[in-house]
């Protein structure tokens, strides 16, 4: 595994714990025990994934030593609403240079920062964007769910699959998928266009 793809997954794994979200002991250590065998040197990769699990406790500080050492910490505001406008636009700028789906961060918005900020007007386009994805994605995945009857008999399911002789069905999820494409493109513009606003934070 290279060593920009191991930066990648910890830094993924950064924003999540940025976001207060438990990533799990386990993950941290065998991120320290791939980026050891990937080459990293930082001197606390080492104590990281030699990590035991009575020493799982130890795992948290340890990754924060070495994402710094690596140079992949980012320096944000203790708390308040200077933490949450900080995370904002790493998320966003994070989503445009392909270390976050889009989605992803936009998601992380709208639960971890939207609501705390008291739903700024600026945020609002993002939220919408991603509201729309995930309730297509919903859809979809409902619809998928709906198509297999695990009661069936084969011969039902082929005659489904096959009903009036056209290929409806197919475009239908042909049609949902590049829709779905559609609206994270539009989130990905919903964040260039958040990254680009100055001052920053916004005034409103």
């Amino acid at each position: 595994m290279e060593a920009d793809e191991i930066k990648t997954r910890m830094l993924r794994v950064l924003v999540y714990r940025s976001a207060d979200i438990d990533t799990g002991s386990e993950q941290l250590i065998q991120l320290g025990h791939d980026a050891l065998l990937a080459g990293n040197d930082s001197p606390s990769v080492a104590l990281l994934a030699g990590l035991t699990r009575g020493e799982e406790s130890e795992a948290g500080a340890l990754f924060d030593r070495v994402v710094k050492e690596l140079g992949l910490a980012v320096d944000l505001p203790a708390d308040g609403a200077p933490r949450r406008w900080a995370l904002v636009r790493w998320w966003a700028s994070l989503a445009l240079d392909g270390t976050l789906d889009p989605a992803v961060a936009a998601d992380l918005i709208f639960w971890k920062a939207y609501s705390e900020l008291d739903q700024p007007a600026v945020l609002a386009p993002v939220v919408a964007a991603v509201g729309a994805y995930e309730d297509l994605a919903d859809q979809l995945a409902a619809n998928d769910d709906a198509a297999v009857d695990d009661d069936a008999e084969p011969a039902q399911i082929e005659a489904a699959a096959v009903s009036a002789g056209d290929d409806s069905g197919r475009s239908d999820a042909e049609g949902g998928s590049g829709e779905l494409e559609r609206l994270a493109a539009e989130i990905k513009e919903r964040m260039r266009e958040l990254v680009a606003l100055e001052p920053w934070p916004p005034l409103s």
